[in-house]
Formats: C-alpha cells, structure tokens, sequence
C-alpha cells in the first residue's frame, strides 16, 4: 500500500485550501492511504477579534472540522499531530517568501509542492446537501477582512429569506444594521456547516471559513472582498465579488429574485 501522511497547522481555512493539492498529490503519485495530521495551537496574530484568540488551530477546531475531512473519499484518516513522520509538510506554505495577502490561497500550495496541480474551478469538497435552507440565502459576516465600501444593512428588506450563519457575536453585530433577520444557525461541526451550504439557495459574505467552504462546494456565491488581503478568488461555478456597495447589492438582489 502506498501512503501519504500530510500535516496543516491552519487556519481551518487554509487546510481547506490544501485539498486540491492533497488531491494532485493522491492522482499523480497514486497514493493508496492518506493520512492529514493536524498540529494545534500555532500562535498567530489576526487582524480582528477571531473565536479562537490567538492561535491558527485549537482542539475544539480541530474536532468540527475532522468530520469535514474524513467524509471526503481522498482523505482515510485524520489525527493530531505530535512529531510522526512526514511527506509533506503545508505549514511550508509560509516560508516560502511568498506575500500571503496575495495570489490565490489554494494555488499557493503547487509553488512549492513539486508536481502539484488542480482545476480550483471544479469542486474539491463533497457533502450531501442538507435541505433545510433550500429556499434560503445564507448569510456570514466575520469581523476580519472586510470591505470599507460594503454595509449589509439592504437585507433587512429581504429578512423573510435570509438566515445568518456564523457565531452569535457576528449575528448580534448583523442584527443591529438588520433587525428585521431573525434567523441565525450556529452549526455544531464543519461538516453539517457545508451541508448546510450545499443546500441552500445561495451564500453571500467576507473572507474567512464560510467562504472557503462555499467555494470549495462551488455553490452559488458572492464575496464581499477587501482591501488588505484579497487573497480568495472566486473560480468557477456560479460566482460573484464585490469590493463596494453597488455591486454587492446588484448580485445579492439579482440572486434574491430567482
């Protein structure tokens, strides 16, 4: 048997990202068994506040998105990392000299992965559609990385079709500009988080996890993004972004009418 143990420090995120790597790896090389192993607790500084403080990847995160990864039929196990033997190292990503607030995230890995390369505009995620939000926009807004340009204060006009997905201090923040949105789902792990995407009627929102999950499904999708890291593009399948207030109010509406 021929095996493949990888390692990802995070964000979640960017171990998202690496998939399609992951994926040219498994192809090219013909790898029987991967293993992902996940090395916790990398100290890293974030533009804004983040639920996890200050570091890339904790135990709690590490256990929402376990479930994601092993339900992806290239990925056989996934353990936390403590010093086992590897083939490759992702956290390489971030000495490489490359500026990480630009390029494109998931390509980042095939610079310096020898061999590496995959169609980003194809799906890389696979999930069975959870259809509880069918006829729903969902909706995310972190507090990193965001446009200076965009406000969401419109969707109150839309409240009776959108639901917010995130954690409760974003909600709360939505809630101020849109009092009218009273729906908010909070999912208990990573997996039902992209179940739930794949199924509804469309995502729009910033940077961050919800995004990358909605790109890697290749769902109908709208980006707010930003001045300082504009490091997600989206690529392939039905996709929009919007840096000011026009455009992210023409897509979303556009989409809210079908």
């Amino acid at each position: 048997m021929k095996a493949l143990s990888v390692k990802h420090s995070g964000a979640a995120g960017d171990i998202i990202y690496s998939l399609p790597a992951l994926l040219s790896l498994r192809s090219v090389h013909q790898i029987d068994h991967v293993t992902y192993y996940l090395q916790l607790n990398e100290p890293h500084d974030y533009v804004a506040p983040h639920p996890l403080g200050k570091v890339l990847l904790d135990a709690s995160f590490a256990a929402k998105l376990k479930p994601l990864l092993l339900t992806q039929p290239y990925i056989d196990a996934v353990e936390i990392y403590s010093g086992q033997p590897l083939q490759v190292d992702f956290d390489l990503v971030r000495r490489i000299g490359l500026n990480p607030c630009t390029y494109s995230v998931p390509r980042w890995y095939f610079l310096f992965v020898a061999g590496t390369n995959w169609d980003v505009g194809k799906p890389w995620l696979q999930v069975e559609p959870d259809p509880r939000f069918r006829d729903y926009a969902l909706v995310g807004r972190n507090a990193r990385l965001r446009s200076p340009h965009i406000r969401y204060d419109f969707m109150n006009e839309f409240a009776d079709r959108l639901v917010f997905v995130g954690v409760q201090e974003e909600y709360e923040e939505f809630r101020a500009h849109c009092p009218r949105c009273t729906r908010f789902y909070e999912a208990p792990d990573f997996l039902e988080l992209a179940r739930i995407l794949a199924g509804c009627k469309f995502f729009a929102g910033n940077q961050g996890l919800l995004y990358t999950l909605a790109e890697a499904l290749k769902i109908p999708r709208l980006l707010e993004t930003n001045l300082y890291a504009a490091n997600n593009i989206p690529q392939g399948g039905e996709c929009y972004e919007a840096l000011f207030q026009q455009g992210f109010e023409f897509w979303c509406r556009r989409l809210l009418s079908r």
